[in-house]
């Protein structure tokens, strides 16, 4: 996705609600325009920190994934984490953090990926992603294992198995 100007619209008052902020910022996310998205989201945790209103479990997670699109793994990782700092099981959140830290932190990603799977057992795309970490890390046994399980769960998996991985 290409950078996002700013929008036209004036930026959120404090007189908009968390609840009217998030419609606000994932309307603005859907139709691209990601800077407004993350002003907005951000605008929820700034005027609610205590999180009376619930929302900020969708804030940071939303934050996440617009810091992800953009490019700012550090940053998604850190939204990630302080949407699952609400809610521990949120699995997008677990899945997300999982597949951010994949190329930065192989290994924390795999224990993203194993927590998730104990609160979703059996999650094909989890499974397939913690197979492929496995393989390349040096755990090439249980990484097929894994990887065979997922695309037993899930067929069209095997289309996405990368050239070096053999089972």
């Amino acid at each position: 996705m290409s950078a996002c100007s700013s929008s036209s619209s004036p930026p959120k008052t404090s007189t908009d609600t968390p609840r009217q902020l998030l419609a606000a910022g994932i309307s603005a996310q859907a139709s691209g325009n990601l800077s407004k998205a993350r002003d907005d989201y951000s605008a929820i945790v700034a005027q609610d920190p205590q999180n009376h209103s619930g929302e900020n479990l969708y804030a940071y997670y939303d934050l996440g994934v617009v810091d992800q699109t953009m490019g700012r793994l550090p940053a998604a990782e850190t939204e990630y984490q302080a949407a699952l700092g609400i809610d521990p099981t949120y699995v997008s959140a677990m899945y997300n953090l999982a597949v951010a830290q994949t190329t930065t932190a192989p290994q924390q990603a795999m224990g993203e990926y194993e927590a998730l799977l104990k609160v979703k057992p059996g999650d094909a795309n989890s499974t397939y992603n913690l197979g492929l970490l496995f393989y390349d890390n040096g755990k090439v046994n249980q990484g097929r294992v894994l990887i065979r399980e997922a695309i037993d769960r899930e067929a069209a998996l095997r289309a996405r198995l990368p050239k070096n991985v053999k089972l």
